[in-house]
This record gives structure tokens, sequence and C-alpha cells, in this order.
């Protein structure tokens, strides 16, 4: 009797596999993930910490109302247009400059991608040196410059706009070369077409908060899977009675492999938290990456198999551009410094929210940070990797603000620093029901800006009111920027800050002002775009004092500010 056949391993078909279960299998497993995410949250934040309050049985003493000034300094309101411009200020200029340089910086290292993944694939196809099919396949190979501009850039409607230029650019002078445009669409379709569906099914925005993570891990699960059954097949060709064992043997490599998977998230977490990676150049590495398997696997297996890791040179090339322009164009000599932008927020919708958010953070983050309070409705869209892997552990609870101590180590060890693509990151402050105040007045003493998103707002909005309260008390109102839109109670708006304005406390910043003009800008249906709000912000940013004082703040055992009975929550 003969030695008992294995059949060989196809690594291409296990790859193949491996891609189809990870998009079988994030999609569904992100939402889920999200989801129960977002109920932790929600279910901390409900809970009181246990070192915030008094101890128990200890005594507590409500603050002494407040004296309501006779007559208050004239408070004044402005309603901005969402369409109408603001004047260019240097900081709009900064902005505008640093995403030129970003661009430009993709479009080399895409440029050096597409030059090497040509050359490669000439060699392996054994093409004859034509300028035109050179240029041409550079270009179609480089394809992941147009998701990656379009993140940089933002804005509705620019991702449509880069791929029909994109197209144009890539069919016109491929047909003229005598490939034709019916074969250079089905080139594209072929060569673009099933990576970006991978693409879309793992960073569409609704999963792009946990997709990035749960993806490595799960192609090696897919792959597991693929490889798993086949190391058993020579216990079975012995005999059938260890197929027991052969079956141990598949699952416990399928363990391995979902925990080489863990490895992986474990990781990329440990790099974003070094700071050596960003949330950008983590998702915009993850296209070039999956880009570069799907050509090898689409484009040099069939033109020589040995040239299959070749694109991993084009790869390289790219990351090597990323990271020298990294060093150079994104660190410019002269910055404005950390102008820290602080959101608050009526909890409501989670997609408004979100968006809001995406617009403010992409252009602001070359300014500095933008910080807020975590809440179910930006768990998700602001979630950190190390965060998630803090919450797959279990270990959630240590990202929530304990009391005053445990905010003020906090806010010491804070990054004063960009990361290495040139922006700032989001700062969430993770809160219990007995931690927020302190954490938002400590917030809103030190920020540039502060961006209070009221759409959605109604006198039942008892937390944002006394936000409200916190801001007049602490912070000079001319660097705020209240946002609203049609759902906005109005009245509600203008009686709350009414209110607070007349017994605000005596040390208040908005005491020595004659005058104080209130802005608030309409962010109504097609005219909240980034652009207007952008400029409303650095416009009150701009109006702090140079330098800016430094505000005395209390000691963290105590909260800065008592709030008024009427704004109690």
């Amino acid at each position: 009797m003969g030695a008992p056949v294995v059949p060989a391993v196809d690594v291409y078909g296990v790859l193949l596999f491996g891609i189809v279960v990870m998009v079988a299998l994030v999609p569904p497993l992100a939402l889920f993930v999200q989801w129960r995410y977002r109920q932790a949250v929600r279910r901390s934040m409900l809970r009181a910490a246990t070192t915030a309050g008094p101890a128990p049985g200890q005594a507590t003493t409500q603050p002494p109302p407040r004296a309501v000034l006779t007559e208050p300094p004239q408070l004044r309101w402005e309603v901005l247009d969402g369409d109408a411009a603001e004047p260019d200020r240097p900081e709009d200029a900064f902005v505008a400059a640093m995403q030129a340089r970003t661009v430009l910086l993709h479009v080399v290292a895409a440029l050096s991608y597409g030059v090497v993944a040509s050359a490669v694939f000439h060699a392996a196809a054994r093409l004859g040196l034509s300028p035109v099919r050179f240029a041409t396949l550079g270009l179609l190979f480089a394809w992941p410059l147009v998701p990656t501009l379009s993140h940089v850039l933002g804005g509705r409607g620019r991702g449509a706009l880069l791929l029909t230029g994109y197209l144009v650019l890539l069919i016109v002078p491929g047909a003229l070369g005598g490939a034709g445009t019916g074969g250079m669409m089905l080139l594209a379709a072929i060569t673009i077409g099933p990576p970006a569906v991978l693409l879309l099914a793992l960073t569409h925005h609704r999963l792009r908060a946990v997709g990035p993570f749960l993806a490595p891990c799960g192609l090696v699960v897919g792959v597991g899977f693929a490889v798993a059954p086949w190391l058993g097949l020579p216990l079975v060709n012995v005999t059938p009675s260890l197929t027991g064992i052969a079956t141990i043997l598949a699952l416990g490599f399928l363990a391995a492999a979902a925990a080489l998977g863990f490895v992986g998230v474990r990781w990329i977490a440990g790099r974003y938290e070094r700071r050596q990676s960003s949330d950008r150049s983590l998702l915009t590495g993850q296209w070039w990456l999956f880009a570069t398997m799907w050509l090898a696997l689409a484009g040099f297996v069939p033109a020589d198999a040995r040239y299959t890791p070749a694109p991993l040179l084009a790869l390289a090339a790219h990351q090597v551009v990323i990271g020298i322009g990294s060093r150079t164009l994104l660190r410019p000599a002269t910055h404005p410094g950390n102008l820290r932008l602080l959101f608050l927020r009526t909890f409501g919708s989670r997609r408004r929210s979100e968006r809001l958010l995406r617009d403010v953070t992409r252009p602001w983050a070359y300014l500095g940070t933008v910080q807020m309070i975590a809440g179910p409705d930006l768990a998700t869209a602001s979630l950190q990797p190390h965060e998630f892997l803090d919450f797959v552990r279990g270990r959630l609870a240590r990202r929530f603000v304990r009391g005053p101590q445990d905010l003020a180590e906090r806010l010491a060890a804070r990054e004063e620093r960009p990361d290495r693509d040139g922006r700032y990151r989001v700062e969430e402050y993770f809160c219990h029901d007995d931690t927020w105040r302190m954490t938002v007045q400590h917030l809103a003493a030190e920020s540039s800006a502060v961006l209070m998103d009221l759409r959605g707002f109604t006198a039942a909005n008892r937390g944002v009111a006394y936000e409200l309260g916190v801001l007049v008390d602490l912070y000079p109102l001319e660097q705020v920027v209240l946002a609203v839109d049609t759902s906005t109670d109005g009245a509600a708006v203008r009686g709350s800050v009414e209110r607070v304005w007349r017994a605000m406390d005596p040390a208040s910043p908005n005491r020595t002002r004659s005058e104080t003009t209130v802005r608030v800008l309409r962010l109504d249906g097609p005219s909240a775009a980034a652009t207007p709000l952008m400029g409303a912000l650095t416009a009150a940013a701009s109006r702090a004092p140079d330098p800016a004082p430094q505000r005395m703040l209390p000691a963290p055992s105590a909260p800065l500010v008592s709030p008024p009975p009427a704004l109690e929550t």
C-alpha cells in the first residue's frame, strides 16, 4: 500500500478564499461590535463614578444661590448664514497649505507605486516597452489614489468628481494607444472592481470605526478555514478512526489563526497609541495593501506566478515616499500651535452628529485638537484602536474619568504634538454621570474656540443648558459658535443663554465687556458645509487675546462652577 496522497495547497486559492470569508464576516461583525460598544458606553455614562462624589453617608451641601445681575452686559445676537463666507485668516491659509501638501504627497506616492508596479508587470508579462502602455498601466495600478484624495479633501460630491476625472485620464490615453475604449474599461473593471467592492464593504463610513481593525483578523481566520481541513488529511488517509484527532488539529489551527489575528490588532493598536501611525495612515494604508494583494492575485499570477510577490515592491515604494514626505512636507516651519476646539452637542441624531464631526475635524485637525465628551452618538465615529482593544478585553471602564485627580492626570498626560501626517487627534473624554460636568468645565477653560451643536435643542435638554452656563461663567462668548437648524427651538436657546447670562459668575471674563455678541450659524440643508463652518470657527479662535491668558483653575478636587439651581440636571 502506497503512502497516503495529500493534495498540494493552492496558495492563491487559499488567499482568495480568505478574502471571501473576510468580506462575508467583517461587515455584520463590525455592525454588531459597534452596537455593543455604543451600548457599553451608554451604560457606563449613566453609572456614577465611585470617587467623583462624596463618600457614602457624607453630607452634601447645595451651592448658595447666585445673585441675578440687575444690569448685565449687553448681549447681542448675530445670525451667520451658512452660505456666507468669512474673510480668510492665517489659520485658513495654513489649513489650505497643509491640505495641498498632503495631496501632493499622496500623488507623488501613488505615482511611485504606479511606476514600480508597471515596471515589474512589464517584466512578469515580458512586454515590450511602450510609453503609453507603461503610463496607462501605472495609472491603473495606482487607483487607490482616488479614495485617498477623497478622504483627504472631503466634501460632498468630490469623490464622484475625482473618480470621473481619473477614469477619463485612464481610458482616453489607453484608447488612443490602441487598447480601445472597451478594452480599457474591461481592464479597469477587472483591476479596480473587486478590490473596490472589498474596500467599500470593509471601510464604508458606517463600518470605518472597527472595520479596518477586524479586517486583518478576518483575513487570517479565512485563511485558517481554508487550510485547517487540509492539515488533518494525512491522518484521515492513514485510518478513518483518526478523524476525531484530525478535527481537533484543524480546530486548533483555526484557534491559532484567530489568536494571530488578535495579535495583529494589538500591533495596530500599539503603533497608534505610540503615535507611529494615525487614523488616516491606518485607513489609506489598508486600501493600498488590499489593492496590492488583488494585483498580485489577478495580475501577476496569470502573467508569471514567480512574480507574485513583486507588487510588494510597489507598496514599499509608496510607504517610503509617505514616510519621507511626512517628515518634510508635513512638518511646516511655522505652525499656529495646538488650537484646541471644544465640541459640545445635543445628544440626538447619530448620523447628523457624525457628519458634523467629520466636517469639523477634517480641516481643524491641521490646527489643533478637537475635544469632546464621549457619547453613544459619536462613540464609534471617533473610536481609536486602543479604545477598541480595551473594549474587546473588557477594560473599557478604565477609559472613563473616575474623579478630579484622574481628570487632572489625563489632562497632564496629553500629547501636544500632531501625528506624523501633520494632523492632531480627536480627544474623547469618557465620563460617568457625576464626572462629565467637571470635565466640561476644565476643557472649556483652556479651549481656543468652542462649537456647540444645538440642532435638535429644546428646553428639555438640561445638560446642554448646563454647558451653556459653564461657557458663560468661564469662557468669552466671542469665541463660541452656536450651530442651529430648523430642528432647534430658537426661543429655548435664547432663553437659556439669557438666563445664565443674568446669573453669570462674578469672575466670568464676560463681565468685563460692555457688549458681547453671540454668533449663531445656521446649518440648514445643503448649506451645512464645512467651509463656512470652518470660517466661523477660525474667526472665533482669532478673537482670543494674544497671547491667550492662562485662566486660573481651582484645584481638581473641586468643580469649577456650581450650576445655578434652575439649570441643574
